[in-house]
């Protein structure tokens, strides 16, 4: 069973179930109940296997009449008995039959079938798709087709579902049936036939423009109702379709597409022709149309060479249907025959489109051949009888057949007759019937009615009713004995006005742009000229009204012309604009010319569009699916286009441009005001930014911003043409200094105000304050910064988009900004700092031994006193003394300060000369030695070292600059020189007299030669300095010469009162590193680049560099010498983020 497709899909369908004991002799022995629940069957298969597995007879709600028995069974059937239904009261015992040697009866037939006048129907019903809009089921063949009508007839009405017809059919192929066609959406059984037919159509079939051919529906021995290739269309619909009968006869309601129409159905784009006869009524569609709540819709249908015959004395008989009641039927063709049985006639009421017209509306109509003929009751062009409704815009080219019914003969042009109860009127207001009416002599044009009733054919020349000459390029109305003719107005045109009256006045709908057929179900066709100006088919081309929507949201309305004409048969056509919307036939070149309508100033052009052959954007038409095309390029402002099989509508894109610009204010003035204070070598900065008006707008403190003022740059503002009424109020903001200017404006075009402000890292400000800086240094500070006004201007510029201004070249505004700059130095020259005349002093404290190792003479020594000297920079005496503090607080050095203001202190380091009192760091070596002696042997050599430091800190007081302090660091070294011997047993001297203890020195080899440098300090790498051809220094020990490393190195070039080892730095080429330099922690180190003795040794404590003071770290914790940065050093001074002292 296909998933997606339709086979036997009686998805819902309701069954009973009934259980049956047991059969016997006929009767039905045990109960046989009815069981009230309902089961929903899926599909044919499931009702069989639920059947055979439950033992039920199953029958569907359709008045299932009849079992239809097991193959290969003989139960004799009994057509008086019924299947169980969900609407029956009760069930005959006699509906099973007895079965010899059958004691239960599990299961009875499963009967889906649709009736008897199915029994030999064999159609397929595996159609591909899924039923929806975009997958329609596909009818592909006659058998398909076939089992279309079954489905329908087995109660799948196809409500909601779509099928397409795949392929031309010919049903003259079918072998059953006596090659007759049954119905889609007819009865079941003939007990039916006469009645209601309970199985309609309600899916929605489009023929997709394909041909049912062979229709043939004869069954003299049965009264057949509701034929045609359908029964009755229910609320379904079918298009596309054409449909050639062979032979329908009926007893009821007939026609070629149809029996009967109803509900809220459309049937649009569908011919007949072929041999209707029935005593019913009967159409070339169908044989009645009737609407419900929603009026059925038969709209652009044709019957084409269509031959009726109404057999019944009373019936209905029209081209499109017979009882046509509820009913909008729109744009239809009939062309009949003329002969004297092939034409539409009949014994009842015959007319060209309908044979009753009761709440109908015929719009645009068009009949040709004979109507009517001997006996007809009332014959009419277009309808046998009115009742009610709109007869608008009917063209008759056919002749009324007399009747022969003498003084009773009811014989009109275009409606047959009507009781003189059903009014109507002529005319082209809202509340008029009949207008519009054509013929093809002014005799025929004067018989509107054959009703014989007073008034009837009366109505002035507003009722627009006349007759056709000149092959139809012109007309005539007439009124009465009166006609007029059209003047220079073609026939073509009236008819159009035709349209436009029922689109404008009875459908109350916009005639151009309207899309009025979504509620209505229909649209009007439209007239235009054929090549000897007749009228054909023509599709509507109107062109709204063409506004420029300005950028403020105001619009400039009509600004621009668009008209249209077509070239191939202009000498017929008007030219089209928005005030003239007219049809076209598809086909026809259309040229388009447009232009703007320029006045008060203002200009509007084409929406600018590079890639474009014109450089704009085309005008556009739209296209069946509503989707604009664009026209072709012709030159300058015309264009072409070919005229689509559809209404359209052409536009153009316009926008108001931009002719003028002004800039508001055009000149302005910022101000830029950099205020220096406190001390003059390291002031304090204010930078202030101030508006015209001296606002406030930015404020820097030492060149960061103060966030408690909001930075405000200034706006320019741009108006357009003045009032600001434009299609772009856009515009593109440039600055030519943007040295000088922050533009801080919205990229692109924008229509944001520009927004400015002074650039404070411009060329022009850091020139002046760099030069000004420059000379107060080379004047020693001793002047402060003159107090001169600097200006320099910039233009900010505003650009129109080109694609919206005149002439498409953007319109441009300038407005001119003179920044102005000054400094206001309020600083003094103050005290920078302490200074002492060493910032690094060592000390050794060496115990010696001497003698018999076993009983030592013990000695200790240590290093000469240093007087450190404290000095205020730049030279000033003292305002008060200066302070002296050691960190350990006397326990590792001795301070003793003197001079006038304790400016010198004379540095000791704390030892005992009896080796028994130390410091603890000291007195710790000696005991850890004396035990490992004590321990191992009077023959151990000792040799223990410790190095200790400590700082030792001025502190002064300055009248401008508060406290003052510096710092030395202080190393102390403890050494053992163990000289003694060991005595040999016997008293001689074993070995040496004595051993050199490290005292002996070494030697550094430069270029120049030799150097003695003494005996290095502990842990200091000895080695070889190379000074290279290019100046540069590289260090080397034992054969490996240093490089990308951080080294402890012996100088042997230090001077007196210079540390002997330090820090330095090599770089990848093994040179040594001066000056600023950061490692790879991100820390920055400053390596002496002078040559005094201690090149490239890295510093540590307070530096001054380039007239800038610096703490470099001192404390040996692994980043030793590192600049401290935005902290507080540890004698309590400020260092900013760059590492430099503050001034706190």
């Amino acid at each position: 069973m296909r998933k997606n497709g339709f086979f036997r899909n009686f998805v819902g369908v309701m069954v009973t179930a009934v259980t049956i004991s047991q059969c016997q002799s006929g009767q039905l022995v045990g109960a046989a109940e009815i069981q009230p629940e309902t089961v929903a069957v899926e599909s044919f298969e499931m009702a069989e296997e639920m059947g055979q597995n439950a033992g039920v007879n199953w029958a569907t709600p359709w008045d299932a009449d009849e079992v239809e028995e097991n193959a290969g069974r003989d139960e004799v059937r009994d057509t008086d008995q019924k299947i169980a239904t969900p609407g029956d009261a009760e069930i005959d015992n006699d509906i099973v039959d007895e079965k010899d040697g059958m004691e239960d009866l599990e299961r009875t037939s499963l009967s889906l079938a649709a009736g008897d006048l199915w029994e030999d129907w064999n159609g397929e019903m595996d159609f591909p798709g899924d039923g929806t809009k975009e997958a329609p089921y596909q009818i592909s063949t006659l058998s398909q087709l076939m089992g279309l009508s079954q489905a329908v007839a087995e109660g799948t009405s196809f409500a909601g579902a779509y099928l397409e017809l795949e392929a031309d059919l010919d049903l003259g192929s079918i072998e059953t049936n006596q090659g007759n066609w049954n119905p889609i959406g007819w009865y079941r059984n003939r007990t039916e036939l006469g009645g209601k037919v309970k199985t309609p159509f309600r899916g929605h079939f489009d023929g997709a423009g394909h041909t049912i051919s062979g229709l043939k529906i004869i069954n003299l021995s049965d009264s057949l109702g509701n034929v045609g290739l359908f029964g009755v269309i229910d609320g379904g619909s079918v298009e596309h379709l054409v449909v050639e009968a062979d032979d329908i006869y009926g007893e009821g309601d007939a026609g070629v597409l149809a029996g009967t129409v109803t509900g809220g159905s459309r049937i649009y784009d569908v011919t007949v022709s072929g041999y209707v006869n029935s005593k019913g009524d009967i159409g070339g569609i169908a044989g009645t149309i009737l609407g419900g709540t929603e009026n059925v819709v038969i709209e652009n249908c044709r019957a084409e060479g269509i031959v009726l015959n109404g057999r019944g004395s009373g019936g209905f008989t029209g081209g499109i249907g017979g009882n046509v009641q509820k009913a909008n039927l729109v744009d239809n063709t009939v062309i009949t025959q003329d002969g004297d049985a092939n034409r539409i006639r009949g014994l009842g009421y015959v007319g060209g489109i309908v044979g009753r017209m009761n709440q109908a509306n015929l719009y645009n109509s068009y009949v040709s051949g004979t109507i009517g003929g001997n006996g007809s009751l009332a014959v009419g062009g277009f309808a046998g009888k009115y009742e009610s409704g709109n007869l608008i815009l009917a063209r008759f080219a056919g002749d009324i057949s007399r009747t022969n019914q003498g003084s009773a003969a009811h014989e009109g042009t275009f409606v047959g007759t009507r009781e003189s109860r059903n009014q109507f009127t002529y005319g082209t207001e809202k509340h008029n019937h009949l207008s519009y009416l054509f013929t093809t002599s002014g005799a025929k044009a004067r018989r509107v009615f054959g009703s014989n009733i007073d008034g009837d054919n009366t109505y002035t020349k507003e009722a627009h009713i006349g007759y056709w000459t000149d092959n139809e390029k012109k007309y005539v109305t007439v009124a009465g004995a009166a006609e007029t003719g059209c003047g220079d107005r073609y026939f073509y045109e009236e008819l159009e006005s035709g349209v436009r009256y029922v689109v404008t006045q009875k459908l109350e709908r916009e005639f151009a742009g309207g899309s009025y057929e979504a509620d209505l179900g229909f649209r009007l066709d439209h007239f235009a000229p054929g090549f000897q100006g007749e009228p054909v088919r023509g599709y509507l081309v109107s062109i709204p009204r063409i506004d420029a929507k300005n950028a403020n949201g105001t619009y400039d309305t009509d600004v621009a012309t668009l008209t249209a004409v077509p070239v191939t048969n202009s000498s017929w056509y008007r030219q089209i604009d928005k005030d003239n919307p007219a049809a076209i036939a598809p086909g026809e070149t259309v040229s388009v010319a447009t232009a703007p309508k320029n006045r008060d100033g203002n200009r509007y052009q084409m929406r600018y569009e590079e890639t474009e052959e014109g450089k704009v954007k085309p005008p556009v038409y739209l296209d069946e699916t509503g989707e604009s095309i664009s026209m072709g390029y012709v030159s300058g402002g015309y264009y072409s286009f070919e005229m689509p099989a559809c209404d359209t509508e052409l536009r153009a894109e316009y926008v108001k441009v931009t002719t003028r610009l002004s800039l508001e204010p055009s000149q302005m003035a910022l101000h830029v005001v950099q205020t220096r204070t406190g001390d003059r070598k390291a002031p304090s900065v204010l930078t202030e930014v101030k508006d015209e008006k001296g606002v406030l707008i930015a404020r820097y403190i030492d060149g960061v911003q103060d966030t408690t003022v909001e930075v405000q740059p200034v706006a320019i503002h741009a108006t357009l043409n003045s009032t600001g009424a434009s299609g772009d109020r856009t515009v593109m903001w440039s600055v030519d200094d943007k040295n000088l200017l922050t533009n801080l404006s919205k990229e692109g075009y924008t229509d944001t105000d520009a927004r400015v402000i002074p650039n404070l890292e411009s060329s022009f400000i850091q020139n002046i304050i760099r030069r000004e800086i420059e000379a107060q240094v080379n004047q020693g500070y001793q002047n402060p910064i003159n107090n001169t006004i600097y200006t320099r201007s910039a233009v900010v510029t505003a650009a129109t988009n080109p694609e919206t201004s005149v002439d498409h070249q953007p319109v441009v505004g300038n407005c001119r900004v003179d920044v102005n700059f000054q400094i206001l130095d309020y600083t003094t020259l103050r005290v920078e700092g302490l200074r002492l005349n060493k910032n690094q002093i060592s000390y050794t404290v060496t115990r010696k031994l001497t003698g018999d190792r076993k009983a030592p003479v013990e000695t200790y020594t240590c290093s000469e006193p240093v007087v450190l000297t404290a000095n205020l920079y730049p030279a000033q005496p003292f305002y008060k003394n200066v302070s002296w503090a050691d960190k350990e607080n006397g326990r590792i050095l001795q301070l003793t300060p003197r001079g006038t203001n304790t400016q010198e202190c004379e540095v000791r380091a704390q030892f005992d000369v009896a080796g028994k009192n130390n410091p603890a760091w000291i007195q710790n070596v000696i005991y850890a030695d004396d035990a490992k002696k004590a321990q191992e042997g009077n023959h151990v050599k000792l040799e223990g070292t410790a190095v200790h430091t400590e700082t030792v800190t001025a502190v002064s007081e300055d009248q401008t600059h508060g406290h003052l302090a510096s710092s030395c660091e202080v190393t102390l070294r403890f050494v053992t020189a163990d000289e003694t011997y060991v005595r040999s047993g016997s008293g001689s001297s074993g070995g040496s007299g004595g051993s050199s203890g490290g005292g002996g020195g070494s030697k550094g080899v430069t270029p120049a030669g030799n150097k003695t440098s003494g005996t290095p300090p502990l842990g200091a790498i000895v080695g070889i300095w190379v000074q290279t051809a290019d100046g540069k220094w590289t260090f080397a020990d034992g054969g490996r010469t240093y490089n990308n490393e951080w080294t402890y190195v012996h100088n042997p070039y230090a001077g007196i009162g210079q540390e002997q080892a330090g820090w330095f730095r090599f770089s990848e080429t093994g040179h040594m590193v001066t000056g600023w330099y950061q490692d790879g922690d991100g820390n920055s180190y400053y390596l002496n680049p002078n040559s005094d003795g201690t090149l490239g040794r890295m510093v540590t404590g307070w530096q001054l560099i380039d007239g800038k003071w610096y703490y470099f770290n001192e404390i040996s914790d692994g980043k030793r010498g590192a600049l401290l940065k935005n902290t507080t050093t540890p004698d309590g001074y400020v260092v900013d983020e760059n590492g430099v002292w503050n001034g706190k």
